[in-house]
């Protein structure tokens, strides 16, 4: 497994190595992340902040230039980072890596000329002991047991030295966090701004970067920084002229030396002007917001609904309940921004966040769409997808309902608050016509055939059996008539507007000779 391991580490370096050539000269630049100067991380692989590097040096082990830059050789002082090695993991790391820092009496310190047992890690160190305490915490191991016997500085490289443990620089400050990513949706009119924010705190502050659909947005002009005495860094994207290229997706990222961090991405789509809806009465006062939903201007006579023959066009009417669909469409941002305050045939009461507007509920609160209403309040519940808005004002005491509210007005036109109507688009429901269905066989006398395809009696009549006789409480006169368009045959008779048949025939019109074994008569009292 950990050969596999390896494998991948390697793979990943590979691809993330790059080289350039200068004349003669090969540079080659590695990812900071991995800790050693080679590219290489040996083993410590699950570790972030700690690499075991390969390799050798001279002198001094804190001389090595194992390490890539912004990493450092472990020293005494990295024990918080050395700590998160267990003693297991040390034990069986293959080969044996230095670290800068000795044991004298169970104490970790810098290794120097006069200390004895450079540490370190790895199962190839001439002395490991679990019972001891290291630098790591549980447990011991040295990289130059009694190394004065073979004539060596305790803290300079040895044959059976692998390389050296390297810690990631610990630099003071914060990596960055955005505290307010932009909309997360918003739709916009043609010609209209778009107006995006986000703010980030972090330490050193960081430099907040706009892009379009993953690439930088470089426009000059299109976004402004400002930063206060509160670490927190503000940026504000402005597109002053939307057109159908601004659609997109559109986030912020907050960088600075220790990290960076990326917002949520704001879904901005662009509506195009629709010249032909006429949605309103007066057309001239009319704001498109969608080819289903029009806000018109003015104002009206009686309880909302009656707003839809003095306001909305033929085939609109005023909003509803009916239009929850269309209304849940609309996002916050869209809703606020309407310039006025537009009701609609619907309000929040005492007991109901959504119900329809009437002034038979108690406390019912005529709902609206503008930033001009009453009541506008994000963090509350109403008829449209995200927060509410009221045409009537918020209450003082939600417990003592005013006398406007009580009265009937409380669905009607409110001067000086009210600008005019939501009008939405009526829709179609398809009636298909029903199929008339045929008969299966001829209808006989005094019958027809229905809708369904049944063959019935027709009025005045009854079936007695499969025939239609007329009915005893006919009008006088009511045998003749019922029998003035039957034509019996073979000399049967007509009696009640059926034919009554001799006995070798039979059928509707005694048409059909049948015999006289299985015949059965039928008498009529």
């Amino acid at each position: 497994m950990a050969a596999v391991v390896r494998i991948l580490l390697l793979a990943t370096i590979f691809a993330n190595v790059h080289k350039s050539t200068e004349g003669s000269i090969t540079h080659l630049r590695v990812p900071p992340d991995f800790g050693c100067a080679n590219g290489r991380k040996d083993d410590l692989l699950r570790h972030r902040d700690i690499s075991a590097c390969g390799g050798s040096w001279e002198g001094h082990i804190k001389k090595s230039d194992l390490c890539s830059v912004g990493w450092h050789v472990c020293t005494s002082n990295d024990t918080k980072q050395l700590s998160s090695i267990s003693f297991y993991e040390a034990s069986h790391v293959d080969g044996c890596y230095a670290i800068n820092a000795a044991y004298n009496a169970g104490s970790c310190q810098e290794c120097t000329p006069d200390t004895d047992n450079m540490a370190a890690i790895g199962a190839d160190c001439p002395h490991v002991d679990e019972t001891s305490q290291s630098c790591f915490g549980k447990g011991k191991i040295d990289a130059s047991c009694c190394s004065a016997t073979y004539g060596h500085s305790p803290c300079s490289h040895m044959p059976w030295i692998s390389g050296v443990v390297c810690c990631r620089d610990i630099i003071p400050g914060k990596a960055p966090t955005i505290t307010v990513s932009p909309v997360s949706s918003m739709r916009v009119p043609v010609g209209q701004a778009v107006l995006l924010k986000c703010k980030a705190t972090g330490d050193p502050l960081p430099t907040i970067t706009w892009f379009k659909n993953d690439y930088p947005i470089t426009m000059e002009g299109a976004f402004d920084e400002v930063s206060n005495q509160d670490d927190v860094v503000f940026s504000r994207l402005t597109l002053p002229n939307s057109t159908p290229d601004t659609k997109g997706l559109y986030h912020c990222r907050a960088e600075n030396k220790h990290g960076h961090s990326i917002s949520y991405s704001s879904d901005i789509t662009i509506s195009e002007p629709l010249p032909d809806v006429a949605a309103c009465k007066d057309p001239t006062k009319q704001q498109i917001f969608s080819p289903s939903m029009v806000a018109c201007q003015g104002r009206w006579k009686g309880p909302i609904k009656r707003a839809t023959k003095q306001l909305c066009a033929k085939g609109w009417h005023v909003c509803g309940l009916k239009d929850r669909n269309v209304l849940n469409k609309l996002t916050w941002t869209e809703t606020t921004s309407l310039q006025g305050c537009y009701a609609y045939d619907a309000a929040t009461s005492d007991h109901f966040t959504c119900t329809k507007c009437s002034h038979r509920q108690k406390g019912n609160l005529m709902s609206g769409i503008g930033r001009d209403c009453g009541h506008v309040d994000k963090n509350l519940t109403s008829c449209l997808n995200k927060g509410r808005i009221d045409v009537w004002g918020p209450l003082e005491d939600p417990f003592d309902v005013g006398p406007s509210l009580n009265s009937k007005k409380s669905c009607h036109y409110q001067k000086g608050l009210t600008t005019g109507v939501m009008c939405c688009l009526k829709t179609k429901k398809s009636k298909g016509k029903r199929r008339k269905r045929k008969c299966t066989q001829p209808c006989g006398p005094n019958s027809h055939c229905s809708r369904n395809g049944v063959c019935k009696c027709d009025k005045g009549y009854k079936a007695v059996g499969d025939v239609c006789l007329a009915r005893r409480n006919s009008k006088k006169g009511g045998k003749k008539k019922a029998c003035a368009k039957v034509r019996c045959q073979n000399g049967g008779q007509c009696k009640r507007g059926n034919c009554v048949c001799p006995p070798d025939y039979g059928g509707v019109s005694c048409e059909q000779g049948i015999m006289r074994s299985w015949f059965t008569m039928i008498y009529y009292e």
